[in-house]
């Protein structure tokens, strides 16, 4: 009737109990959801979730702060006037400063000046990079604890009941997907965390260097 079906769709209804007398339906309502499936990875699994949110928000912390420090430094390079309110204006004032110094001086102080402004731009990006290395081992942690239970229970109980060894065996898989699923979005965020701060300190370099061959041209 519902291949022969003149209109489109055609309304009907599975019984999912069948002949099981309810087993199915019964089953499909046990099924944890995602966030019980999350929960059974332990307390590796709570760590993992908690280091993955810290992460995001440090990201969104450091953009934030990246984007205002590129900002300035866009705005000093098209402004003839020098502010301190920026990284590049705060280099740029050395030289202004100093014009009677000698190059290699000059050159000394402006490159002084980078490395103090370097910590701002850089920021915390390393701790970006240490959880994306230290998820994945975390997940093997998580895991080898998996693991363990599994053969601890095989070893009281035995193996003719495979639900007394789905629990380690449900908690190893969770703690690797977590430390996988923490890992591979902070290797990003960090990658581009640091090639933004890399980006902001090669300006700096170049319009130091620029000024600093300028010096040495006027003597």
């Amino acid at each position: 009737d519902i291949l022969n079906g003149d209109t489109f769709p055609v309304q009907f209804a599975v019984d999912p109990t069948g002949p099981q007398g309810g087993s199915l339906l019964a089953s499909l309502i046990s099924m944890p959801s995602t966030w019980g499936k999350m929960q059974e990875g332990g307390p590796v699994g709570y760590m993992l979730m908690a280091i993955g949110l810290l992460a995001t928000l440090l990201f969104i912390w450091r953009f934030y702060e990246l984007w205002n420090i590129r900002g300035g430094v866009i705005a000093q390079s098209a402004s003839q006037t020098l502010s301190n309110d920026n990284a590049l204006g705060r280099i740029l004032k050395i030289a202004e400063d100093d014009k009677e110094a000698d190059t290699e001086t000059l050159e000394l102080k402006m490159a002084e000046q980078i490395l103090k402004e370097r910590p701002a731009v850089e920021g915390l990006n390393w701790v970006l990079k240490i959880v994306s290395v230290v998820a994945p081992l975390m997940g093997l942690f998580g895991t080898i604890i998996g693991m363990i239970e599994t053969f601890t229970m095989i070893t009281l109980f035995g193996t003719g009941d495979p639900k007394i060894m789905a629990g380690g065996i449900s908690q190893d898989l969770v703690t690797t997907v977590l430390g996988l699923v923490v890992a591979i979005p902070t290797t990003l965020l960090h990658s581009f965390a640091n090639s933004s701060a890399r980006g902001i300190i090669n300006v700096l370099e170049e319009q130091s260097t620029g000024i600093v061959a300028e010096h040495s041209d006027s003597k």
